[in-house]
Formats: C-alpha cells, sequence, structure tokens
C-alpha cells in the first residue's frame, strides 16, 4: 500500500517532576466528538465584542495587550498589534498578506502541553472594515524537523461584522520537536484580526472499563496493529500492548528503508518494533520485501547506471539483487517474525498483472523467485501475496487465477494478505464473504492485513471535522466487516489494521490532505462508536 516517506524517530521525554509539566514539545490530536464549554466542538460562534474573564488555569493568553507575544508571520504575511478593532481590551493582532500570499499566524507551544491531557483551544477572529468575508482555520502543526503535518482543528466563516470565536479540544500523546498553533485563511486572502488565543487544560475525561481486542477476538484469530517505532512508548505503546497481539512495520522493512544503497544495510528501525513485539509476547508481520513503490532507483539500474531495459542478462542481475536481498532481510529476523508480505501488490484494476517495473523486467519470474528465496531464508514463515480490493470481483478472480497457477508449479506461497482499506459505504459484507469463499478454494491461509474504513467516500471531499452520523456509519462497517470474519474464522487467521489510532493514519494525507478517522480508537486513543460496534455494548460505567 502507499504509505507516507518513512518517518523520522521521536526523541524522548524528560518528566521534570511528578505533577509537573513535561517540559517537551509533544504531538498532538484533535478529539473530534465533543468541545469545552457548551459548545460542538469545530464550532464557531458570531457575538459582539466583549471582554471575557481569562480562566485561572489558562496555559497560554495572549490578548496583545503587549505586542503580538510570540506570535510569528507565516505564508509570506506580517503580524502587527492593532487599535482599529478588539474583543476583549484595546488591541488585537492585525495579519497581513505580502507581495500577493495568504497571510498567516503562528504560536509555538513547544513544551507547554502535557501528554495525555485534554485542552481545549480558542480564539476570536474578525476582519477589517468593509472586507466581504473569509475562511479561517485554525490548526496545529506537529512533528519533527524533517516531517510537520497540520492538523486542522476547525475552521469557519469570518466577516467584518462581528468577532467569530473558533474553539476544539486538542490532546497531546507524546513527544515530537514541532508544535505550533496556526491560524491562516482557506478562503479569501485579506488582512485579519486574531484576540484573545487561550489553551486552558480540561477537565479528565470519565474513566471507562475498555475491553481488550486481542482477548475478545483471540480464539477466533489474531489481532494486530501496524506501527512505527514512534508508537513504542509513552501512552500509544500502552494501548498497543493492551489491545493488539501482533505488530506490523509499516515502512521500516521495505527497500528503502532496509537497503537504501546496495548492501548497505539498514536494520535499527525494524529492529525496535521486532525487539518490542519480542519482549511484549507479540507476533511481527513483516511488510514488505517487493513492491513496485519505496524501491530504490539502484535496484533497477543497469552496471552503466542507465535505467534497465528487458534483457536477459537485465533480468538475472535484477533477480540476483532481489534474492540477495530477501535473503538479508529475511535471515536478520528468521524465527522472530512469523509471516512475511513477500510480493506486494501485484494484480491491476483490470485483471492484468501490474506493469511494474519488476513485471517488465521480469515477467511473473520476479513473483516466483522472491517467494522460493523466501522459503529459503526462513523456512519456518509464512509467506503471503499482499493486495488491495480484492473484494471486487476482476481483482479477486485474478489473483485466484494467479495463486492457482504459481502453487500448480511449486510457488510456496502459504497465504493471500487482503489489505482491506475500505470506506464507510463500501463494500459490502457479501462482496468481502464471496472474497474469502473462493480464496479458501486454493487450501491456503487468508490474512486481513490492512485494515481500516476510511469516512470518506470520494477522492475529493474535505471535512474539518467528522461528525457523529460519519462515525455511526463507520461503525456499522465495521460490525459488518467483523461479522463476516467470525462467520469466516476458520479461514483466517489474523487482521490487522493498518494504524493503531487516527492521530496517526496514511489517510491524512492520502489521496489528499484531509482530516480523516479511520480506526477504532480516535485521535487521543479513546475507543470510537466503531470499537464498541466491533467489541459489543459500551459499558454503562
Amino acid at each position: 500500500m502507499q504509505t507516507p516517506p518513512w518517518p523520522p524517530v521521536r526523541t524522548r521525554s524528560l518528566v521534570v517532576a511528578a505533577g509537573a509539566l513535561v517540559a517537551v514539545p509533544v504531538v498532538g490530536v484533535l478529539l473530534a466528538l465533543t468541545a469545552f464549554s457548551s459548545v460542538p466542538n469545530g464550532h464557531a460562534r458570531l457575538t459582539a465584542p466583549q471582554a471575557e474573564a481569562v480562566p485561572a488555569n489558562a496555559l497560554v493568553n495572549t490578548g496583545f495587550e503587549d505586542g503580538t507575544q510570540g506570535w510569528k508571520a507565516q505564508g509570506g504575511g506580517q503580524v502587527r498589534p492593532s487599535t482599529t478593532a478588539a474583543h476583549g481590551g484595546r488591541h488585537s493582532m492585525l495579519v497581513t498578506g505580502k507581495d500577493g500570499k495568504r497571510p498567516g499566524a503562528s504560536l509555538d507551544l513547544a513544551g507547554k502541553l502535557r501528554p495525555g491531557t485534554v485542552y481545549g483551544v480558542s480564539v476570536w477572529l474578525r476582519l477589517p472594515a468593509h472586507d466581504p468575508g473569509a475562511k479561517l482555520r485554525l490548526g496545529m502543526s506537529w512533528g519533527w524537523a524533517s516531517a510537520v503535518q497540520d492538523t486542522v482543528l476547525t475552521s469557519a466563516d469570518v466577516t467584518a461584522d462581528g468577532w467569530v470565536r473558533l474553539e476544539a479540544k486538542y490532546t497531546p500523546v507524546t513527544a515530537v520537536d514541532v508544535l505550533t498553533a496556526d491560524i491562516s485563511p482557506v478562503s479569501g486572502d485579506g488582512e485579519f484580526h486574531v484576540d484573545d488565543f487561550t489553551v486552558v487544560p480540561l477537565p479528565d475525561r470519565p474513566q471507562v472499563t475498555v475491553p481488550s481486542l486481542k482477548e475478545a477476538f483471540g480464539a477466533s484469530f489474531e489481532i494486530g496493529a501496524a506501527v512505527g517505532q514512534q508508537q513504542l512508548a509513552g501512552m500509544e505503546a500502552d494501548l498497543l500492548k493492551r489491545q493488539f497481539g501482533s505488530v506490523t512495520p509499516t515502512n521500516a522493512l521495505k527497500w528503502t528503508a532496509t537497503e537504501p544503497q546496495p548492501q548497505a544495510y539498514r536494520f535499527a528501525a525494524a529492529d525496535a518494533i521486532v525487539d518490542f513485539a519480542t519482549a511484549n509476547g507479540m507476533k511481527v508481520r513483516g511488510h514488505t520485501l517487493v513492491w513496485h513503490n519505496q524501491t530504490p532507483d539502484w535496484v533497477f539500474l543497469d552496471p552503466a547506471g542507465k535505467p534497465m531495459t528487458p534483457t536477459a542478462e537485465n533480468k538475472a542481475l535484477l533477480l540476483q539483487r532481489m534474492e540477495s536481498h530477501i535473503a538479508a532481510v529475511v535471515g536478520q529476523y528468521r524465527g522472530r517474525i512469523q509471516t512475511w508480505d513477500v510480493v506486494n501488490e501485484v494484480i491491476a484494476d483490470d485483471g492484468t498483472m501490474r506493469a511494474s517495473r519488476w513485471y517488465q523486467l521480469a515477467g511473473l519470474d520476479f513473483i516466483k523467485r522472491a517467494f522460493q528465496a523466501a522459503r529459503i531464508a526462513d523456512p519456518a514463515a509464512k509467506l503471503c501475496v499482499n493486495d488491495f480490493n480484492l473484494s471486487q470481483p476482476t481483482r479477486r478472480d485474478a489473483m485466484y487465477q494467479l495463486v492457482s497457477t504459481l502453487k500448480a508449479e511449486g510457488v510456496p506461497i502459504d497465504c493471500i494478505g487482503d489489505q482491506t482499506h475500505v470506506n464507510i459505504a463500501a463494500p459490502t459484507a457479501a462482496q468481502v464473504s464471496a472474497a474469502l469463499e473462493k480464496f479458501a478454494r486454493l487450501g491456503i491461509d487468508q490474512q486481513v492485513t490492512e485494515l481500516d474504513v476510511s469516512v470518506y467516500t470520494d477522492n475529493t471531499s474535505v471535512y474539518t471535522t467528522v461528525q457523529p452520523a460519519l462515525l455511526a456509519r463507520q461503525a456499522a462497517q465495521y460490525q459488518a466487516l467483523f461479522g463476516v470474519y467470525l462467520k469466516h474464522r476458520d479461514k483466517i487467521s489474523s487482521v490487522t489494521f493498518w494504524g493503531l489510532a487516527d492521530n496517526d493514519s496514511w489517510l491524512h494525507t492520502y489521496p489528499i490532505p484531509r482530516t480523516n478517522a479511520p480506526l477504532l480508537f480516535d485521535a487521543g486513543l479513546a475507543p470510537k462508536p466503531a470499537f464498541w460496534a466491533v467489541v459489543g455494548d459500551r459499558p454503562a460505567n
């Protein structure tokens, strides 16, 4: 599957004292169901200018009575104090554009927020007189110097007629290097006023007894999650150990991560994940050995450094490189990784073989030789062919024919992995069931390898917040899927989610940047309606 580039390692946190503020930046996540005070999350309300008491426990309060108070311009804009308009007091901050660029402003929050605490974030916005209107958004940028992500908390239409309040909840979960609050236009490119920005810690959420997925389904099939090295500490590690019985490294075992240059192997990131799994009694799925994505360019260059053409010599060289890579990577984890996605995404949507560089240069031999090399490297490991949309009849039938043909030739394929990146509307339970039943005729194992349920049904819609109605539809889809899996538990050995929680999902950036919520746990690591739909009714407490 397509995933963002390998993420950098998050730095370790330093807690200065019991009950003291954690003196590190943290990654924050939006809680999409409720908001602080009495309004829904993502809420914006129009009001007349008025002074409001700042909560005594506010960690951040910028009213701009003594300058811009740490706010900086972004996107080529400029920021300065203004007395033209004010929500409280006499000053606001005026954000202006420059050289035709949309203006924006940001405030560094590094070191101010405690992991696991829920915060209310609020700001008042207004346009200068005679401005026709704009849509402004409040967000958080978080991550690392080399990979910063942007999370939209909420947005609203803003005019010159009155002040509009944007407010949302935000929960940090672990340490990062970058954390800033951002205000910028979604539409319109004029000036805007900012006033009374606050960040306030909110009361703890009520504790709810949460059952364990791995215990709920352990008698039927293994439950796993795809993770990066960043999920191996803090609240995320606790959730991982409590809920899941296996892990899949999202990127750490792909070719670009393990062998970026010929014979220059790097295993530190994958070692960390495998060591974590071993220490906690968890199994590991190895993803992935051969794929048309995230493979270094050098793999497809001839001895002269030019792109390979389909010749016998180039085919032999390519297969030798592939076999060497598989021997090294699988050999590194022999006996410690129980299952491997040997080849990934080899079927095209029309049912033909994907015209990848692998297939163009080596035909079906790249698949045959890959499985043979993996079997030699670890005879005990289960070897899978992994692909997506296998509930679609054309792709399903093509995979069936491919595996049937290769097994008849003695290729050691042990299982079919169905990625199962689906959405709230499709596929149907009947389509999923039909695929499981057809592949069962091959007499091999089946695994759900990359499960998530997008709240979008197209590639263009964008939600600033995910509404309860969408989460209800998602819960129904998850419930339908697990109903099928339980019905066919004799055919399935594992179900793996492509991610741990909504704070870290590839669907925030694919197919376009947008807020998504595809997993069972929300951005604050709390169970969602989909979780309860899967494991049963939520307890009264």
